[in-house]
């Protein structure tokens, strides 16, 4: 999709939806992967992006910034590693990511 081509139907062109608002609580904040709410501020990470094909109205979700989401600091979420990938034990290593305790 972010090529500017539908990966279902292979049409084009794209509609890119930059930022999505959540209006659940009534004030209309951008839709976010992760949230933590300070007492005068509020930090932000993934802020959700939508690209929808104007052929087939296909639609995927993107995170931007998905990098700097706080993976280790949140209880319900975990990183899926291929089990070939070189990065995994970096990441477990700087506490990036919690290891399965099943």
């Amino acid at each position: 999709m972010k090529s500017g081509r539908c990966v279902k139907c292979g049409e084009t062109p794209i509609l890119i939806i930059k930022s999505v608002t959540d209006l659940d609580d009534g004030f209309g904040q951008p839709m976010v992967v992760h949230r933590v709410q300070h007492f005068f501020s509020t930090d932000e990470y993934g802020q959700l992006q939508l690209y929808v094909c104007q052929a087939c109205e296909y639609a995927e979700w993107y995170a931007a910034g998905a990098q700097e989401i706080p993976v280790a600091k949140m209880d319900n979420v975990e990183l899926l590693w291929a089990d070939d990938a070189p990065e995994k034990e970096a990441f477990e290593a700087l506490g990036r990511i919690r290891k399965k305790t099943d």
